[in-house]
């Protein structure tokens, strides 16, 4: 890496995660910058048959803009910062992770579910549709305050699809007992209580979690092919791919709510995963 394309780095003055998560018109464009870069400051060199050092180089602050390169940059980069500034929602608390639940993961769970509703809709056979997803798959807490695009893709980095799959009672009860084992885990769609680890009680809107024999559950795919020890999930009767990244979904709910006038919202706690002390 020469010190020019080191520069080239630092003069993009975003994380690596914002630059390599964008639309694909962004993205070809900062692969077009860095190939002009490399073309007009690196030079052809052969390389040893028997590489045995290697060079670091640190990419900091004391690097001093290059006007040329700047200049280059300039239009892609405030093209992504206007894209990644746009509000999509106001939040009237903090929405932070945590377990049993907590107000982000019931965020993100509910804003999923809402985003399969389309599907829905139309999907058959007819089930309850219900949501679960990893604590740890959600990144960053979302401050109260206008959420934008770029908080969306902090909190959600990855390229994972949202999916739908349909499984039997047997495969939805271990979904409870997993849930329950890990103390919570972010769901939407139903109600879990439990005690001692396990699950001791399962509602959904209308009927007890026993009486489906099948349901619905939108997730990551990553989550669908077993991730997270979810193997539960792995063999469904159905998988739908939503068409959409996980993030996309979150997107596009935030904006639709904003669109019917329900910009504003309060993550919190609602009860739906509650532990109950053991019993005596």
């Amino acid at each position: 890496m020469t010190e020019k394309i080191r520069k080239t780095i630092v003069h993009l003055r975003l994380s690596p995660v914002m630059f390599y998560k964008v639309k694909k018109g962004f993205l070809n464009g900062w692969v077009a910058v860095l190939g002009i870069s490399f073309l007009m400051y690196c030079r052809t060199a052969a390389v040893p048959g028997n590489l045995t050092s290697a060079s670091f180089y640190t990419v900091d602050s004391t690097l001093t803009p290059d006007p040329g390169i700047e200049k280059k940059i300039a239009p892609f980069r405030e093209k992504l910062l206007t894209a990644m500034r746009e509000t999509l929602a106001v939040l009237e608390t903090e929405a932070v992770k945590g377990k049993p639940e907590s107000p982000l993961g019931n965020l993100t769970c509910d804003l999923l579910i809402s985003a399969a509703q389309p599907c829905a809709d139309t999907a058959q056979p007819a089930a309850p549709w219900i949501c679960i997803m990893n604590s740890g798959g959600l990144r960053v807490a979302l401050p109260a305050g206008p959420v934008t695009v770029g908080q969306v893709y902090e909190l959600m980095p990855f390229e994972n699809r949202l999916v739908a799959l349909l499984i039997r009672q047997e495969a939805f009860q271990e979904l409870q007992r997993y849930v329950a084992a890990r103390q919570g885990e972010p769901i939407g769609g139903f109600r879990l209580v439990v005690r001692n680890g396990l699950p001791v009680d399962c509602q959904l809107p209308d009927k007890k979690c026993s009486d489906a024999a099948q349901v619905w559950v939108v997730t990551s795919d990553y989550l669908a092919d077993g991730g997270d020890k979810m193997g539960f999930l792995k063999n469904p009767i159905r998988r739908l791919d939503l068409g959409v990244t996980v993030r996309e979904a979150l997107i596009r709910s935030l904006k639709a709510r904003s669109a019917s006038g329900l910009s504003s919202i309060t993550p919190a706690r609602d009860g739906r995963v509650t532990i109950l002390s053991a019993e005596p």
